[in-house]
Parts: C-alpha cells; sequence; structure tokens
C-alpha cells in the first residue's frame, strides 16, 4: 500500500514477483526490473526502462500505466478491468509485449501507448465495452491480433490513433467488429467464417480506386472497406476470396489486376473483362466468371488444383501460364484451367516439376481445355522447360503436355551404350605376337 517515488539513481529489482498495491513512479533515471511477474491494481508511472521477465497484468479500473519510458514485457501482458470506471495506458512511452497481449474484462479502455505485439495476441469485448486507441497497436512480423467475442461491436476499436499491422490481424468468430481508428495493413487482414470485420477509419492502403498494398483475405467471412468500390487491385496487394468470403469493394467493378487475386472454393464475378497486368498475378481453385486478358502469371490451384474461366482466355506475349506437375490426377495432382469459352496463348508456358516426380517419356498432362486454342506464340519456360513438349489436340480444344523424361530402363541402356562407345574409341592398341 502507500504511494511510492524512486528517483534518478533508484532500483528495484528481484528475481521473484511483485505486486502494485500502491500508486508508484519512477521518474528519468530510475530503473524497474522484475525476474518474475507484475502485477498491479493502481497506477504507474515509468520515465526509465522497464523490464519484466515474466507477465505483466494490470487487473481491476484502477490499473493505469503511464509516462514515457519502455517496458520490455518477456512474458504476456494481461490487461482487465473491471464492470466501471477507465483503466488506462497514457503517455508517450512504449510496451514492447514479446509474449503478446490479452485485453478481456468489461471496462471500456484507453491506451495513448505505442504497443508493439510480438506473440499471438487478442483482444475481447464478450461484455460489449470498447477501446479508444490515441496511440498505435503495432502488430509485428509473425505475430497475430484477433477480435474476439461472442457477439459483436460495431464500433470496437476507436480513436484517433493506428493499427500498424505487419503480422495478421483477424476476426474468427461470427459477428461483426468495427474498427474507426486508422489500418495500415502491410500484412494479412482476415475474416475467417461468419466473421466480419468493418473498417470505417482510413485505410492506408486505400488510393482512390485502387488497392496498393497488403494481404486481404476473406476467408469465408466479410472485410468492409471504406469508399468506393474498387476497380484495380495494384502492384503491392494480394487478395484472397475463399469459401464464400466477400470484400464489399471487390466486385463487379474490379477491371485490372496489377497485384494478386486469388479465388478458392467459389465463384467470384468482376467486371465483365479483366485485365492482368506484367505484374499481376490470377489463381487459386475456383472460378471466375469473366473474360481473361492476362500479360502477367495465371497460376491455377493453390499447388495444383483447377482454377475456371467462364469467360474467354487470352494471354498475350508478355504472360506466363504456369502449371504445377505433383502426378498424373487432372485438378488434384497437376494443375488444370478450365476455359468455357476460347483460349488464345501466347508468352510462357512455365513447367514446375514437384521434386522426385519424373513422368516416363510419353506421359500427358491436359492441362487446358477451351471451346477453342491456338498457341502461335506460345514457348516452353522455366527450367523444367527442356523435359516437355507441348501440343493442342482434340480438335483445337485442348492444350497438352508431353514428357520427354526417358524411361529408367531406357536411361540405363543409354549410358551404358555411351560407355561401351566411350571404351572403344580410347582403347590401346593390343600388341602384335
Amino acid at each position: 500500500g502507500g504511494t511510492h517515488t524512486f528517483n534518478s539513481g533508484a532500483s528495484v529489482s528481484g528475481a521473484g514477483n511483485v505486486a502494485f498495491t500502491g500508486p508508484a513512479t519512477f521518474n528519468s533515471g530510475a530503473t524497474l526490473s522484475v525476474g518474475g511477474n507484475l502485477t498491479s491494481s493502481v497506477a504507474l508511472s515509468v520515465a526509465g526502462a522497464t523490464a519484466v521477465t515474466g507477465n505483466l497484468t494490470g487487473t481491476s479500473n484502477g490499473f493505469q500505466l503511464n509516462g514515457a519510458g519502455t517496458v520490455n514485457v518477456n512474458g504476456r501482458f494481461y490487461w482487465s478491468g473491471g464492470s466501471a470506471g477507465a483503466p488506462s495506458l497514457s503517455g508517450t512511452g512504449q510496451i514492447n509485449a514479446l509474449g503478446g497481449m490479452t485485453i478481456t474484462g468489461a471496462a471500456n479502455y484507453t491506451n495513448n501507448k505505442t504497443i508493439n505485439l510480438y506473440g499471438d495476441s487478442s483482444i475481447d469485448n464478450s461484455s460489449g465495452w470498447w477501446i479508444t486507441n490515441n496511440g498505435a497497436y503495432n502488430v509485428q512480423p509473425g505475430a497475430m491480433l484477433e477480435l474476439k467475442a461472442s457477439g459483436g461491436a460495431t464500433d470496437m476499436v476507436r480513436g484517433t490513433g493506428a493499427i500498424n499491422n505487419q503480422g495478421t490481424f483477424f476476426r474468427a468468430q461470427p459477428g461483426l467488429h468495427g474498427v474507426s481508428c486508422a489500418m495500415n495493413n502491410t500484412g494479412t487482414v482476415r475474416a475467417d467464417s461468419g466473421g466480419q470485420l468493418d473498417f470505417t477509419g482510413t485505410v492506408a492502403q486505400l488510393s482512390g480506386t485502387t488497392l496498393t498494398g497488403g494481404t486481404w483475405h476473406a476467408k469465408g467471412g466479410t472485410i468492409n472497406l471504406p469508399g468506393s468500390n474498387l476497380t484495380t487491385i495494384g502492384s503491392g496487394a494480394t487478395v484472397i476470396l475463399e469459401s464464400g468470403g466477400a470484400i464489399n469493394r471487390i466486385g463487379s467493378s474490379l477491371a485490372t489486376v496489377n497485384g494478386t487475386i486469388e479465388v478458392n472454393g467459389m465463384t467470384f464475378t468482376p467486371a465483365a473483362t479483366v485485365t492482368v497486368g506484367t505484374t499481376g498475378t490470377l489463381g487459386g481453385t475456383g472460378t471466375l466468371a469473366a473474360n481473361i486478358l492476362s500479360s502477367g502469371i495465371t497460376s491455377p490451384g493453390t499447388s495444383p488444383g483447377t482454377l475456371t474461366v467462364t469467360g474467354s482466355f487470352s494471354q498475350t506475349s508478355e504472360g506466363t501460364l504456369r502449371i504445377e506437375l505433383e502426378g498424373l490426377t487432372q485438378g488434384s495432382q497437376y494443375d488444370y484451367l478450365s476455359v468455357s469459352g476460347s483460349a488464345s496463348l501466347d508468352g510462357g508456358l512455365e513447367i514446375v516439376l514437384a521434386e522426385g516426380f519424373e513422368p516416363v517419356y510419353g506421359t500427358t498432362f491436359d492441362v487446358l481445355t477451351a471451346t477453342a486454342v491456338t498457341g502461335a506464340g506460345l514457348a516452353l519456360a522455366g527450367p523444367h522447360a527442356g523435359l516437355f513438349s507441348w501440343s493442342i489436340v482434340n480438335g483445337d480444344t485442348t492444350l497438352r503436355l508431353t514428357s520427354l523424361i526417358p524411361e529408367p530402363a531406357s536411361g540405363l541402356i543409354l549410358a551404358a551404350a555411351g560407355l561401351l562407345a566411350l571404351r572403344r574409341g580410347t582403347a590401346a592398341p593390343r600388341p602384335r605376337a
């Protein structure tokens, strides 16, 4: 109990656990080092460096962590409040949560600090509270931040601050969670089945009708973005639509792909004609209801699989059709592009042969079908190009690859024949009798 003030030169350290039940201030030059867990239900003000080897737990509405100092938590940062009041993190300092963060409770929270999240973290507002974020939540590469609750909250994370995501920011449970503070996603934003993420504030990766960066994965859930319907996926952006997932601003207006779009287990209807630029990639195991004009990479499947185009497919001299071969079954062991209309092929046909898979000479793979296939400028590409040939068969409706890899027995015969010829050509003459 009581109030404690530590000035420059003072040091509080120990190998065990520390619990503060009275307010404490660590002024500039004072240090706090805890070898175990640190628990507080009161206000702590830290101006200097603080290290916690275990977990940092802030409990009750009286918990505050103030000041301009840096707090390094090797364990997990737990922040929970009661049914009333406003627990807060204030000051210009930062918290490095190396083991992640968990926020629970029934009170509204205020954060003015920079919180760097390195582990798997969660914000659970099952009791309907919200966070006023005037600082920053920085989700580091490889880390995750999940918005959790059995229900939802239309404005769960608000304020003048930002969420800067370099890892994964996601909603896995049914229900809507709103984010009205700024969002900067250079990692992955994901909405799982039934989940809905509603971004109503500024999104740094939106520029007019172009999505400029980040990965946006609607994995059966919905991602709502502010602003106008998007016409372009920029070169730095990836969009994954899966299992009925949707992104509200990506639909029938989408006409240009300079980044990556992947459609899995569903039908997606963009503009009538989609142009894939030289930096663009089209892939997945779903259906694209459009005509495709590609100067980029078309890569059916997700290692490997079938991609369906219900319009025509035209590949320019700058485009590449990438086909992965892992076995003999079309659409599951080797990639397959199914085109409902015609297919005009120029550019590259890249073969990706799985390690250990060596189809014998004459083995065929029908990798594309259409009502009519032409391929005047098509050329094999990639490190395995010399192991295959291509042809258009079945009344000009099928693009077929044929293996040129010799059968093992034939290879041994050829090797033995070559060795015999070499020996005959280099043998020394016999001496005369």
